[in-house]
Formats: structure tokens, C-alpha cells, sequence
């Protein structure tokens, strides 16, 4: 196969990667941005709840915003717990916190609203990637023009 056409590919592949994961990232970082009111959230009740074959933590609470009780609930993101007993524990220590609660539609609060970092960091790496795909291009097109 030509080298022209597998280094297209490779350029073509990485191009798709870095798009995939910078609209993932653009779309969390709506969303976290968008959560820009807080109010205290008042827990009701905590339950441990299964999700394949690990333990999650999950909240139910109020929050008291416009002259009106909303009553949402909160499933904590991963990491989950691998059995119940560890689960328990943390959701103790959770439990003795106080909560703030992230929304813009007091409907659909969170009690948890993180940068998502990860995100971000995937994206940089594809651009590096890609930047070097360039980079390499370049180099590889002066060096071939060069040499004739």
C-alpha cells in the first residue's frame, strides 16, 4: 500500500478520534457551565442501590428555590463500590456533609457538579496527536520535495 495513503488513514482516523471527543467534551462542558445556580439541598433519604454487579449511592433530597419544594434524586457517578459493606461506609461519611445542590431548571439539580477533567485531558492528547500528524506531515513533504 502506498505510505501516502496509510499516513492519510492514520490522519483521517485521528482526525474522527479528536472530533468524537471534543464534541463529548464541548457537551459536558455545557452542562457543567449551565448549573450555575446552587441552593442548600436537604437530604431525605439515602439508598444503596445495585448497578451491575457494584453498589452506587443515591440520594433523595429537596431543595427549596422560587417559593417551592423540589424533590429530586441523585445517583453519585462512578467509582462504584464492589460490595455493599463499602458502600455503607462511605455513604455514613457522606451522609454527615452538607449538600448544595447545581441546577438550572430546579427540577433536574445535581449534588455533585465536576469539571469533567477527563474529558478535557483525552482532548488535548487528540490534538497533540494530531498537531503531530501535521507537524510530521510537513517535515515528511519538505524533506520529500527536498530530496528530488
Amino acid at each position: 500500500m502506498n505510505p501516502k495513503r496509510i499516513q492519510l488513514l492514520f490522519l483521517l482516523g485521528t482526525l474522527a478520534i479528536t472530533l468524537h471527543f471534543t464534541c463529548c467534551f464541548g457537551w459536558a462542558l455545557f452542562h457543567y457551565l449551565s448549573m450555575s445556580q446552587t441552593a442548600p439541598a436537604h437530604v431525605k433519604q439515602w439508598e444503596i442501590i445495585p448497578i451491575k454487579k457494584q453498589f452506587a449511592i443515591q440520594a433523595l433530597f429537596t431543595i427549596q428555590t422560587q417559593e417551592k419544594d423540589w424533590q429530586n434524586s441523585f445517583t453519585f457517578p462512578p467509582p462504584y463500590y464492589p460490595n455493599e459493606w463499602a458502600a455503607l461506609s462511605e455513604l455514613k461519611i457522606m451522609a454527615k456533609k452538607g449538600w448544595t445542590a447545581h441546577y438550572k431548571y430546579p427540577n433536574q439539580a445535581l449534588l455533585q457538579n465536576e469539571f469533567p477533567l477527563n474529558l478535557c485531558i483525552r482532548t488535548m492528547i487528540c490534538f497533540g496527536v494530531l498537531g503531530y500528524f501535521f507537524i510530521l506531515n510537513r517535515k515528511v513533504n519538505r524533506n520529500f520535495l527536498s530530496s528530488k
